[in-house]
Order: structure tokens, then sequence, then C-alpha cells
């Protein structure tokens, strides 16, 4: 037995064992690849905690600095926070850059915290956000934002039954625990995990109690005369992203919430790929530098294109007087 787990631990740490290119893959990382995750985020924590609030872009004051003329905030959750990736991969720190390196006088904010909702981001923009005074507000969303707090996530934690296995061989116990546990949430525990969980968020009665969300954001930015676009943002091209998307657009509509969907931009773009590159790091699902630049530069042609959006950025940026 033990030669056996020798063997698989070694094949594992090597990343020979892996189900990246599933929809939704359950392969836990070898331990090598945990510490690349562990070492970036880190110092994205680090980078953080000079941010008022823990948000991992720069410090802002409320009164835009001297020559500023126009101020772009970009909301959301650990997309924006950068969860996995370094600073610059973060997609609107790229799309900063490409707006200041043609417009100088706008300024981009990155509001973002891991595990925030829809919900979330709205008591955020009440309470705090709408201090800063946003010419334009973009919302990055991502397929969890449906979440309102009515289905608590429920998640099987064998970690202690594979302690003793895990001390000699790390990545075989890790393995062997993700694969115990997904198959009891399949059959003994069925409602339990993150794939059950979300699948809840967009039953009927979820997405109803989301639209009285969305109502609320879309007339709290009303009031406020804050122009709103959301970003529909999905991990890869994988087409269960498209088809969560299908289900929430129709609330956006209703709601006459301006949204692009970047679906369609994502498989034009990246399909074909494998979805390993696509990730954050090897051991981070979350959407990686090939994903990011289409996010960015899809953003960027439509807040520069757009004849409603665009209209509004020019009427705010003049050039100077010479």
């Amino acid at each position: 037995m033990v030669a056996g787990f020798t063997v698989f631990e070694i094949v594992l740490r090597y990343g020979g064992v892996s189900d990246y290119d599933r929809n939704r893959p359950s392969w836990n990382p070898p331990e090598r690849f945990r510490e690349i995750d562990r070492r970036i985020n880190e110092k994205n924590r680090e980078f953080s905690m000079s941010n008022q609030f823990g948000f991992n872009d720069r410090d802002r004051t409320k009164k835009k600095p001297e020559g500023i003329r126009y101020r772009i905030a970009v909301l959301g959750d650990s997309f924006i926070w950068g969860d996995g990736v370094p600073y610059d991969v973060i997609w609107s720190h790229k799309l900063e850059k490409l707006i200041t390196a043609k417009r100088p006088d706008v300024e981009v904010l990155s509001w973002g915290k891991c595990g925030w909702s829809t919900k979330d981001e709205l008591n955020f923009l009440k309470e705090y956000g709408i201090a800063f005074a946003p010419d334009l507000l973009i919302v990055g969303w991502v397929s969890n934002d449906p979440d309102v707090g009515a289905f608590p996530q429920k998640d099987l934690n064998l970690s202690l039954p594979f302690a003793p296995l895990h001390l000699l061989f790390p990545d075989t116990a890790n393995a062997l625990q993700a694969r115990t546990e997904s198959i009891l949430s399949k059959s003994l525990f069925k409602g339990y995990g993150y794939s059950s969980w979300q699948d809840r968020l967009y039953t009927q009665e979820n997405l109803a109690l989301y639209d009285v969300v969305l109502a609320e954001f879309a007339q709290f930015c009303r009031e406020k005369s804050l122009p709103v676009l959301f970003v529909l943002t999905p991990n890869n091209y994988a087409e269960y992203h498209g088809e969560l998307f299908g289900k929430v657009k129709p609330f956006f509509g209703k709601n006459k919430i301006r949204h692009l969907d970047l679906f369609p931009a994502v498989c034009e773009k990246l399909k074909g790929r494998p979805f390993k590159e696509l990730t954050a790091n090897p051991a981070n699902g979350h959407p990686g530098d090939p994903v990011t630049t289409v996010y960015a530069d899809e953003v960027f042609k439509f807040v520069t294109k757009d004849p409603k959006i665009s209209r509004l950025f020019q009427a705010h940026i003049k050039p100077s007087a010479k």
C-alpha cells in the first residue's frame, strides 16, 4: 500500500492526473502549485492593506485628483480583487492602462472584494462608493452574483479523516479527499458542494429574489444620475457559462440595466485553447491573463465606441485649452 501511495504521490505531484478540461474541474492541484497561488495572493493581501477598504488598488481620495476630469469605478468581487493573479493581470487595471494611455485625465478605480455578490456590491456603493462621485460605474458580473443569502453554501470537509495520510502523502490525500467529497455530495449529501449551491442560485425562487436586488440597484443609480454598465465575465468558454448568463440577462433587460455579455468574445478569442492555459495559475481557477485581456479590450471598445456611454465620456472630457 505504501508503495502504491508513493507512486500515486509522484504522479500527482508532477501534474499527471487532472480534469482541467472538464467544464467544472474538481481536481485538487499539487502542493507545489498551491504554494505559487499562496505567494501571489499573499502579495495581493499585503498591497491591499494600504487601501482603506482592502481593495487591491492604490488608495484613492473622494475628491478627484488635480487634472482628473472623469472617474470610472469598476465594482466587483474576486475577479476585480485579483484572486490568484498579479496586480497587472487584473482586468480593471488593464482597462485603466488602456484608457489612461489615451486619456490621462481619466481615473479608473478598482472596487473588488473576494466573495462579494451583487447585493454586497450595492451595499458598498450606497454606504461608501457613491461618496467618490464616479461618472461611470462598471459592475464586473460573475456567475455566482445572484447569491442573495437565501441558500447558504454547504461544503463537506473531510480533512480530519485524511490528516494522517496528508503528513506523508499530501497530494494523494488532497486528491482522495476531493474525490470522496465529490462522490458523497452527489449521493448521500445531495445539495452540498459549490456546483450544487450555484445551481440553486438559478432556480425561479432565487432569481425572483435577485430581481429585487437588481431593481434596487437600478433605482439607486437613477436617483444618483449614475450611468451603470454590468459586464458579464465568464471564467472561460465552457458552455455552461453561456447558459447561466442566458438565464439572468432577461432580468437586466427588465430593469433597464445596460449590460455587456463577454461570453461570445471569450469564445471567439480563446475557444480551442486548453482550459488550464486560461486560469489564474495552476492552482486557481479564476480567469488568467488571456481571459482578463479579452475583458479589458472588449470593455475599452464598448466604453469608447458605444453611442450612449461614449457620449457621456466625451462630454466630461474636453481637450485642455492651449
